[in-house]
């Protein structure tokens, strides 16, 4: 992750989110939650997986203007 220095990781569904939490230990972030500004300047969102039950282009469309909202407050 740090060598492809992103600006931006949706990480989508429980376990790729475990994984991402042990090796960043320091962000613990939390399953379908608001995005968490962390270490090198990258925005992490945890959605659910969108193959996963109940995940809809509401949920999609909700998740992105999250997403878009807090970058626009970190500016």
């Amino acid at each position: 992750i740090n060598e492809l220095d992103p600006a931006v990781l949706i990480i989508g569904g429980k376990n790729p989110l475990n994984l991402i939490n042990i090796a960043l230990n320091p962000i613990n972030i939390q399953y379908d939650s608001l995005p968490v500004k962390s270490f090198n300047d990258c925005t992490y969102m945890s959605i659910k997986h969108p193959s996963a039950r109940g995940v809809g282009y509401k949920y999609m469309f909700e998740k992105a203007n999250n997403l878009v909202s807090f970058i626009k407050k970190q500016k």
